[in-house]
């Protein structure tokens, strides 16, 4: 199994891109989950990261927005560990593609307010099986517009301006070391 992950700032595309991606003319197979799956991610992900859950409660309970928004984004980051469990588990032996959308990978941008680094250094020995696919940002303008359109939950807490700001600097920093960390690293668009 080749497990991909589709990443980059909220509002690049990732979405449009993972349903008309293939490689070498082969379609990946797209992870989906109901609610019943995003269930057993989330308990996968906890068994999973054991003691390491602290950090994630940590950083969530760091970012701006209710209390639950901060949970939400909790539960988020510990389903995608779950996703990647389930993926190396009942996969691996298959020879598919499977493509995952805002997988492991793509935590940073859930952690405005850790150090980029520190998420990383949690992500260390996942990202080494993980092939990335990183949409990077289409222009400041057509962020801000599709960010605006689509009411971006976090606009709620944060000026749209110092939002686009921190995960441009996140994904500077992600661009520069997912390809010494992450099993390789595609930037859509490069040639």
């Amino acid at each position: 199994m080749n497990l991909v992950e589709i990443t980059g700032q909220p509002c690049s595309g990732k979405s449009t891109l993972m349903n008309t991606y293939t490689f070498d003319g082969i379609k990946p197979q797209v992870y989906k989950q109901g609610l019943f799956l995003k269930l057993i991610n989330f308990i996968r992900g906890l068994i999973y990261l054991r003691l390491k859950i602290h950090l994630l409660l940590s950083w969530s309970l760091k970012e701006q927005g209710s209390f639950a928004f901060r949970m939400n984004i909790f539960r988020n980051a510990v389903s995608k560990f779950g996703i990647f469990v389930d993926l190396k588990k009942n996969y691996i032996d298959s020879g598919q593609i499977m493509i995952v959308d805002e997988g492991i990978s793509h935590l940073p941008f859930l952690f405005q307010n850790t150090e980029t680094h520190l998420v990383l250094e949690l992500l260390r020995s996942e990202l080494s099986d993980i092939e990335v696919i990183f949409l990077p940002n289409p222009g400041s303008s057509t962020i801000k517009e599709r960010l605006k359109s689509r009411g971006h939950k976090r606009l709620k807490y944060l000026n749209v301006d110092s939002f686009m700001s921190r995960n441009r600097d996140i994904e500077c920093y992600l661009i520069d070391q997912y390809p010494h960390l992450s099993k390789n690293l595609i930037i859509f668009g490069d040639d």
